[in-house]
């Protein structure tokens, strides 16, 4: 099934959801290199704590529809192109 080409009042959220994602990214390799510096350290509670808390607080801060401020359920914030929430188009 192809999606309709998005219209140019989509861009700027589409743009806004991108950098999101890429915060949340960037929180996930925090937490990934922050558990294995732990790890390495002695630390392996604070290790494990870094690793599984690091992207929860990442997702539930950054993955949030721009248009309507939606949080992140279990199943994500889009069906793949959507906000669940709100129905605007988040991805291309």
């Amino acid at each position: 099934m192809k999606l309709a080409t998005p219209r140019l009042e989509d861009w700027p959220l589409i743009t806004a959801f991108a950098y999101r994602c890429d915060a949340f990214r960037r929180w996930n390799l925090a937490g990934f290199f922050g558990a294995a510096v732990l790890g390495f350290a002695g630390f392996p509670l604070a290790a494990v704590g870094v690793f599984l808390l690091f992207p929860l607080y990442g997702a539930l801060a950054h993955l949030r529809c721009p248009a309507c401020d939606a949080v992140t359920t279990l199943k994500g914030v889009t069906d793949g192109h959507n906000c669940l929430t709100c129905g605007q188009r988040m991805r291309l």
